[in-house]
């Protein structure tokens, strides 16, 4: 039998600022320079990208993202929703993506939020489990009555590494009001594999 509990809200606070708002048109500009680059098997050639990168200020700032984040500039794609910009980071080894949420205020929020964090109940219960948090698929957007926005994101949870069993799956909501601030991230349920 699944378990659901709905939880109260919290506020978390964003992982990282960004330096100036993220120019959403040079982002597709410069992708679709990145995207001429020869490939070597699946992947674009280190040093095309790299000479792109260099050569073009439209590059500049996701450079920057990509330098942030640890990550290259070929591996971020970009999805504009609203004021909210959906960052999405493929990791080219395992198949894996990573989502942030970049607000007009240059905050850049990782998607990927411990559950335990969010409730007390949760936090005590699995307080000696070793959580590997994964995203489940990319955030889903709401838009309220008010213009306020929410983003929904699935979160896979297992026992300390990718292939290790499943623990349990989070469901967390982030919520933004009109101008894009965060105002609210909570724990929407949490389902377990198992009692």
């Amino acid at each position: 039998m699944q378990q659901k509990t709905t939880l109260s809200l919290l506020i978390v606070m964003p992982i990282a600022v960004l330096g100036t708002t993220l120019n959403f048109a040079n982002y597709q500009q410069c992708s679709a320079l990145l995207k001429n680059c020869p490939k070597q098997g699946a992947f674009y050639q280190p040093s095309c990208i790299q000479q792109v990168v260099s050569k073009n200020p439209i590059c500049q700032q996701l450079n920057t993202l990509a330098n942030q984040l640890n990550t290259t500039p070929d591996a971020i794609s970009v999805n504009k929703i609203n004021n909210i910009q959906v960052i999405t980071v493929q990791f080219f080894a395992d198949g894996q993506y990573k989502y942030y949420l970049l607000t007009p205020q240059n905050n850049l929020i990782d998607t990927a939020v411990d559950p335990r964090n969010l409730d007390s109940t949760l936090a005590k219960k699995y307080v000696k489990s070793n959580f590997m948090i994964t995203s489940s698929g990319v955030p889903v957007p709401h838009v309220n009555k008010d213009g306020s926005q929410n983003f929904n994101v699935s979160l896979r949870i297992t026992n300390g590494c990718l292939a290790c069993p499943v623990i349990g799956i989070a469901n967390t909501q982030f919520r933004f009001d009109t101008q894009g601030k965060l105002s609210v991230t909570r724990l929407v349920s949490f389902i377990p594999t198992s009692k």
